[in-house]
């Protein structure tokens, strides 16, 4: 009986000292940690557990910019973590010594991938200066044709369904067209997308994979719960994992057995003769496995997002039509030089990211040991900061009528159409491939393959949302990347609807 007595005793304290510990460290967190003066959820300021639940139900974007209209535009989102809606670009990415790293607790990525680009640490200015010829004006210049091949195919693949009088998913239209150009560009070979605007098993299992990966992320946080899921992966989906990235190199070394002077990526980089520009093969294989998703998806979504706005906005969707039609005489004259004189177009462009931003979370950084002045805050060191675009780009501090589609707010004052009530627009904000030694290289190749694309899609054809059409499409869940759904649209012949 006393030793029963006895361990009830010890659980008992056992007990005691297992809730006293969590309800110090609440305490703490509360009132006495460094963060304590911001505002955010009294929950979010105990426990990293609410936070991290965003990651797995996938309603990031809404739920942060909902606390951003509560609390203002400095959040706690967890304990040790901070969310800036602020014009704080340049402090939390830009060029600053020491650099905030990247949270890699945001990127549940294989060890294959992580020695890329994205997560090369120090190494990676030395891949950036190998990646950078491949994306550069000159690169564009040389890669136009390759670039029109599969517009041209989209065309073609569009006005055959428009025969047909059937709708079109748009979504998987513009994943197919993105990642059969990125595909020749990288291997010098399509995916064979285009040619019946159908997925592969390869690129359905490559979605799944990204989901999973964004779903992921919160088991980050705990290394050791992390590892021990990664061990219980079934075999066949660990299989298929591997199965892809080695798609990836045995594309990679095809290309390089080519014996070919054609100014793809690959034969760029290669070309590419600069001091301190070097990368090893296991780097390229990487590299070329991250640049299949980077970009890609990314320029999709955007035109998915933009393709949305403007059949919901008939007013700008006739403006911007009249603009290329009106522009362009034939479609040849459809070019990467002539393009950019579209203001319209532009305008465009940037509020359909503005509205639907391809990545709507925040990207993650650290900061030093020192700590860093961010938006006129000091914030100590190893705290996780971020700008969360969705929330940036919808909270009224930063735009006028921000829920409104309006490519007006982006047009010079000397443009007819230019709306004086968006002067007070801070549009710095908008910032879709970051800023800093970390931007996306890919910016350039991306604003053309988007004004590309647009302008052949609305010079050769009306469009309008199909009956069938998810009403609530923008409703959507997030997972590093948007969840998306189809995108139904009618292709109608020129002239039907925009005269």
């Amino acid at each position: 009986m006393a030793l029963l007595d006895s361990i009830q005793n010890i659980g008992t304290l056992a007990i005691s000292a297992v809730v006293l510990y969590f309800a110090t460290h609440a305490i703490y967190n509360l009132y006495f940690h460094p963060l304590s003066q911001h505002p955010g959820p009294l929950l979010n300021a105990i426990s990293p557990l609410p936070r991290l639940y965003l990651n797995i139900n996938g309603r990031e974007p809404q739920t942060v910019l909902e606390w951003h209209l509560k609390y203002g535009p400095i959040v706690r989102m967890a304990p040790n973590e901070l969310s800036f809606i602020t014009p704080a670009w340049k402090d939390i990415y830009g060029f600053k010594r020491p650099e905030l790293n990247k949270d890699w607790t945001m990127y549940a990525l294989s060890e294959n991938t992580k020695r890329s680009i994205l997560l090369a640490g120090a190494d990676h200015g030395r891949q950036r200066k190998m990646l950078a010829p491949a994306f550069s004006e000159r690169a564009l210049k040389l890669q136009q044709g390759m670039l029109t091949t599969y517009t041209g195919m989209m065309v073609e693949r569009l006005e055959e369904r428009m025969k047909e009088n059937k709708s079109v998913d748009m979504a998987k239209v513009f994943n197919c067209v993105t990642f059969d150009t990125i595909a020749d560009l990288m291997f010098g070979k399509p995916l064979g997308l285009c040619e019946n605007m159908e997925y592969s098993d390869w690129l359905s299992q490559l979605f799944v994979s990204i989901w999973l990966a964004g779903a992921s992320r919160a088991l980050q946080y705990f290394p050791l719960l992390f590892r021990l899921a990664t061990m219980m992966i079934p075999k066949h989906i660990q299989d298929s994992i591997d199965s892809s990235y080695q798609n990836t190199v045995d594309k990679v070394n095809k290309r390089l057995e080519m014996e070919t002077e054609r100014p793809d990526m690959l034969g760029l980089m290669l070309s590419h003769k600069e001091e301190g520009a070097e990368m090893t093969m296991d780097e390229l294989y990487a590299n070329a496995d991250l640049l299949m998703i980077a970009g890609t998806e990314t320029t999709a979504t955007s035109l998915c997002g933009l393709t949305w706005h403007l059949l919901n906005n008939k007013r700008v969707l006739e403006k911007l039509t009249k603009e290329i039609r009106g522009a362009f005489k034939s479609i040849d004259d459809i070019t990467m030089e002539s393009l950019p004189r579209l203001p319209y177009l532009s305008a465009c462009l940037e509020e359909g990211m503005r509205m639907f931003p391809a990545v709507p979370e925040g990207i993650r950084r650290i900061t030093p040991a020192t700590g860093a002045n961010i938006s006129g805050h000091f914030i100590p060191a190893n705290v996780k900061v971020s700008i969360p675009h969705y929330a940036a780009y919808h909270h009224p501090s930063n735009f006028t009528s921000p829920r409104t589609f309006c490519p007006e707010r982006w047009l010079q004052t000397s443009h007819p159409d230019y709306d004086p009530k968006f002067a007070a627009d801070k549009k710095e904000v908008l910032q879709p491939f970051s800023v800093g030694p970390r931007n996306c290289i890919g910016l350039t190749l991306a604003y053309h393959e988007m004004r590309l694309i647009t302008a052949n899609l609305l010079w050769h054809f009306d469009v309008e949302l199909a009956e069938e059409a998810n009403k609530d499409w923008l409703n959507q869940t997030s997972h590093l990347v948007w969840d998306k759904g189809p995108l139904a649209v009618n292709i109608l012949p020129r002239g039907s609807v925009v005269v």
